[in-house]
Order: structure tokens, then C-alpha cells, then sequence
């Protein structure tokens, strides 16, 4: 059965796709997102630079605590061994996983030839908060835009 591309609005509950862990673990996105609010990146691909530098910035912002209780999840298009290309520099700042129907079931296509990157920010039941979508990955993250949606949602509850 094919995969329907959606393109998750504010408010709406961000969609389920199968994902396996950098170990290799079969799981859903569902089950990885757990019950906190989550920044969630979709990176173009594992080796591309500009993601790379965007991971590097989540990693080093959610490690000095700039996120509070907010997770990280970082999502790679591939399979486990692409995971573990990123978990090895993510450590224990970031969850890591990889899928090939997460990507497309978050509305990022591939266009003009590139892979749609992205960043969403959860709230704790999982519903899209925030969502920033580039064809070209420099506009797929602004920590400043993460940060104050993050706050948004700490003055919220």
C-alpha cells in the first residue's frame, strides 16, 4: 500500500511511520516520541552537511539545557546502519532513529532532486506546535524559533 504524503498542521497530531533505532530495534514514531515535548528534525539525508550542522546545534543546545524537559528526536532517511552514522556523534543529547516512510508521511517530498528537511516541535501528546519545511536544508531549522516555541509552551502549562 503506498505511502499518503501529509503535511501535519498546527494542531494536528504529527503521523505514526514504522522507524528502527541506530541498534537496529524495529519501533513506530509514536513509540519513540514518548510523552514530552519533542523537537523533532528530519534531516535531508546522514551525510548531508547543513543537517549535520543543525544536529551539531540541537546537540549542543538541548546538552546546556536550553530545552528544558523538551526531547530531541532526530530523524535520518534510511535504515538502522544510517542511524548509527548520526547516534555516534548525537550521544546521549538526542534520540536517533531512522526511516524510509517517516519522511514522506511528515509532508517532506523530494523536490527539484533534493530531500525535503525539517523541524517540528511536540507538544506532550504529540501534536505539531511548530513545523519549518525546506527544500533547501538551511531553512529546515532556527534555534530561535524552536527556543520560543518551546517557552510558548512552558508559559502554557
Amino acid at each position: 500500500m503506498p505511502l499518503q504524503t501529509i503535511t501535519p498542521s498546527i494542531g494536528d497530531r504529527f503521523p505514526d511511520a514504522p522507524v528502527s533505532t541506530a541498534n537496529g530495534t524495529h519501533s513506530t514514531l509514536h513509540a519513540e516520541l514518548a510523552s514530552s515535548p519533542t523537537v523533532l528534525y528530519f534531516m535531508r539525508s546522514s551525510h548531508c552537511p547543513v543537517c549535520g550542522s543543525h544536529v551539531r546545534a540541537l546537540i549542543r543546545e538541548a546538552g546546556a539545557g536550553a530545552y528544558g524537559d523538551a526531547r530531541v528526536v532526530i530523524v535520518v532517511p534510511g535504515e538502522a546502519a544510517d542511524a548509527a552514522h548520526i547516534a555516534a556523534k548525537a550521544g546521549s543529547a538526542a534520540s536517533v532513529i531512522a526511516s524510509t516512510a517517516a519522511h514522506a508521511e511528515a509532508g517532506l517530498d523530494v523536490k527539484t532532486g533534493l530531500q525535503q528537511s525539517g523541524t517540528f516541535v511536540l507538544d506532550a501528546a504529540g501534536t505539531v506546535v511548530s513545523a519549518r519545511i525546506a527544500t533547501v536544508p538551511t531553512g529546515a531549522f532556527d534555534h530561535r524559533e524552536v527556543l520560543a516555541t518551546l517557552a510558548s509552551l512552558s508559559e502554557s502549562s
